[in-house]
């Protein structure tokens, strides 16, 4: 077996026995869910100010606007960040993941009634439609996975769903402690191919901040205008705890790029 195909076939195994019921699913997502859930409004906005940006539509109670978007969760697990776009008016939000144990917990969602779901082999987006979603987006998911050819799989995938000019937005975690050649053991350098039997963060790919050329040329070989942004969480960055699964604290790190130069085009002045 391929190391693409043992990896999604660990994670698919490690999520259908860890999520039989939906606060199994909830504790999978992250420790003090209902706290991770209000804190996805603020996500929702901030990724939807990135898009208004690109599209130079800066009227904040355009309401149209954002109830128009048509949008694509991938890793959507039960469903959090897609209950809070549809919270904030977008009526058009999908899902995609690996489990299917998450995917039912998704669909029995109240917000969610409507939204499709598609199964992921682990590196594409399943059946999601092509040139469909203004926006992609993936929270909480890519910095789970320690392989860079499966990173670069989704990342394709997630272009064709895209429209001409639709934007992807992932969050990352980057170290400013670490460097690309001193990572603690069980984590991965950008450029590895690590198939991992754990994941949620037992197993990361770290990214350092000398290892961001990589990260933008892999986001460079599908999507244009590609922009980084670093969120302070005011943690430790440098002191090192070896018994904790991050030995190093960690910033958030957003990646948003346009498939097809619409960031350049738009903010060029008319001639």
């Amino acid at each position: 077996m391929s190391k693409l195909l043992q990896y999604a076939d660990n994670q698919r195994t490690l999520y259908s026995r860890i999520t039989e019921s939906v606060d199994d699913a909830k504790g999978a997502v992250g420790p003090r869910y209902d706290s991770l859930r209000r804190e996805a409004v603020n996500y929702a906005e901030y990724m939807i100010s990135q898009y208004r940006i690109r599209k130079r539509q800066f009227a904040q109670r355009d309401d149209r606007f954002v109830s128009n978007l048509r949008l694509l969760d991938f890793g959507c697990g039960v469903g959090r960040v897609m209950e809070a776009c549809r919270e904030i008016g977008v009526k058009h939000v999908d899902g995609c993941d690996i489990s299917r144990e998450m995917i039912e917990h998704a669909k029995a969602s109240d917000y969610l009634q409507g939204s499709q779901f598609f199964l992921s082999s682990g590196f594409d987006a399943g059946a999601a439609p092509e040139n469909h979603y203004d926006i992609a987006y993936s929270f909480l998911c890519l910095h789970h996975i320690p392989m860079r050819q499966t990173r670069i799989a989704i990342l394709e995938a997630l272009c064709k769903s895209l429209k001409p000019g639709g934007m992807i937005f992932a969050e990352l975690r980057v170290f400013p402690g670490a460097t690309a050649s001193r990572i603690p053991v069980n984590h991965a350098h950008w450029t590895e191919n690590r198939p991992a039997r754990d994941t949620n963060s037992a197993a990361d790919v770290w990214v350092t901040r000398d290892s961001l050329g990589e990260l933008v040329e892999d986001f460079r070989l599908f999507f244009d205008d590609i922009g980084v942004q670093e969120f302070d969480l005011k943690q430790d960055l440098y002191e090192y705890k070896a018994d904790e699964i991050y030995q190093l604290g960690y910033n958030e790190l957003f990646v948003m790029a346009s498939k097809g130069a619409e960031l350049r085009d738009n903010m060029q002045a008319p001639t």
